[in-house]
């Protein structure tokens, strides 16, 4: 295809390769966050444009669900073209490199994963690809991203409805097996918003981290920061979400 993912691992001195392989299809692929699990398998979190992204059987999203297209100088980094619009991609490797334990796409119809260069968002390099990856104690994959689709497979989160603008933070909880989401939610207000970090506590609460200039992102009460930005600036957001996802304990 036009890009793919490339995965290395080296021994701990740097010195030697362990393994390296290539994940992509077709189109382009770029990776954007990766973590090794408790049984030491690697996740990676990314976005796709290709038709045929190497799934696995079961999972909870076979099929590419596509977008608009991001040819030439409408492409998020200039020589990286989406031709077919934009997933996200979950991958599960296994600790050797040897086998693709676990793969799906995951988004709706339009881009996911991706903000087209020259928005209010894309604040610094990398940040039209940027999302990340983690998991909790029971090995379930956490993700925080971003995406202009209004009907991305959100379910049991705070936030059914997308929020408007351009994009919406999203905040996903996914099966170790990639076979279920166990929620999910938009984060976000009329404005453009998106999340970039993710971490879980001992207790499973989620926090979340990202750029917004929505006047009405849902802050809570009493919050560090409860201002409104002005509508051609950014703010930083953080949100705290229950475990289940269905209540935003706090943000601000």
């Amino acid at each position: 295809g036009l890009w793919d993912v490339g995965i290395l691992k080296f021994d701990s001195a740097g010195n030697q390769l362990v393994f390296a392989t290539y994940i992509g299809g077709l189109e382009s692929e770029a990776p954007q966050s990766l973590v090794e699990d408790q049984e030491g398998n690697l996740i990676i979190l990314g976005s796709t444009s290709s038709e045929n992204f190497p799934v696995t059987d079961g999972v909870l999203q076979p099929g590419f669900s596509g977008g608009s297209p991001m040819p030439g100088n409408a492409s998020p980094v200039e020589g990286v073209p989406y031709n077919n619009g934009s997933d996200l991609f979950i991958a599960k490797l296994s600790a050797d490199g040897r086998q693709l334990l676990a793969s799906t796409y995951l988004g709706g119809s339009d881009n996911d994963g991706i903000i087209p260069a020259g928005r209010p968002l894309t604040k610094n390099y990398g940040d039209q690809f940027r999302s990340d990856v983690t998991f909790d104690k029971d090995n379930n994959i956490l993700i925080a991203s971003h995406t202009a689709s209004t009907d991305f497979p959100v379910s049991n989160g705070f936030q059914m409805a997308f929020g408007g603008g351009t994009h919406d933070g999203i905040v996903c909880k996914i099966s170790s097996d990639l076979r279920q989401i166990e929620w999910a939610s938009y984060v976000g207000g009329a404005g453009m918003d998106a999340l970039f970090s993710i971490k879980t506590d001992d207790e499973g609460i989620v926090y979340a981290a990202g750029g917004t200039n929505s006047i009405n992102f849902p802050v809570s009460v009493k919050a560090f920061k409860d201002q409104k930005p002005l509508p051609s600036d950014i703010d930083g957001i953080i949100v705290k979400i229950s475990a289940n996802g269905t209540a935003l304990l706090s943000a601000t």
